[in-house]
């Protein structure tokens, strides 16, 4: 397993979607293998109970079959099991979309990567998720558009925003507090910090991670 992964989930493509340049491995999650088909690439490894593949066996890769009754989603288990191979950043497309409740999970999974010290991303439609753990985000000045910070955590200490509109300093942040709704970008180096908790940024395709 190469250091960078694509996880193709089952759920909505946006068309917006842009795989890494350079080297990448391909870990498919149930339906996500017809989206890695179209996208031209071929899975290393294919995880799912199969209820959302229904076209037939799958050859040429490394086929890991999961019960229906299972505690974790697809994508949450091809997430794990790219990291268990070696993996450290993870792309995940067709993860959003669909029924809120796959959305919501693979939120959920992204923050477990962030505590684990692996960097991820999650394309929505033209939009991107990202989870910080104790860290800090930069983006370029060339960024544009909305920026959204939610705390995952019961409280994110120690938030810093620079750079945007709304700046904030050693804020504390709760998950029952929707204040980091719809700050923007300004034409300067943008930066986000937390010092302990687990924070959810999502910005939409303008934004330029630095």
């Amino acid at each position: 397993m190469k250091k960078r992964c694509v996880i193709f989930g089952a759920g909505e493509y946006y068309g917006c979607e842009t795989l890494p340049e350079g080297p990448f491995s391909v870990v498919t999650a149930d339906g996500g293998y017809a989206a890695a088909i179209r996208a031209g690439v071929a899975p290393e490894i294919h995880v799912g109970d199969f209820d959302s593949w229904t076209g037939g066996a799958i050859t040429g890769c490394e086929v890991v079959r999961l019960k229906p009754e299972k505690d974790f989603s697809d994508t949450h288990n091809a997430a794990l099991l790219a990291v268990e191979r070696g993996a450290r950043e993870l792309l995940l497309l067709g993860c959003t979309g669909g029924r809120t409740a796959h959305t919501a999970s693979n939120v959920q999974t992204l923050a477990l990567l962030a505590r684990r010290g692996i960097s991820a991303r999650m394309v929505g439609d033209r939009e991107t998720f990202v989870c910080l753990h104790n860290g800090t985000l930069r983006f370029a000045p060339e960024s544009t558009g909305y920026l959204s910070v939610f705390a995952l955590s019961d409280e994110c200490a120690g938030v810093t925003e620079t750079g945007l509109k709304y700046e904030i300093s050693g804020v504390t942040l709760r998950n029952d507090r929707p204040m980091g709704l719809s700050n923007e970008f300004t034409g300067a180096a943008a930066q986000i910090r937390v010092e302990r908790g687990t924070l959810l940024i999502i910005y939409g395709e303008g934004g330029v991670e630095a």
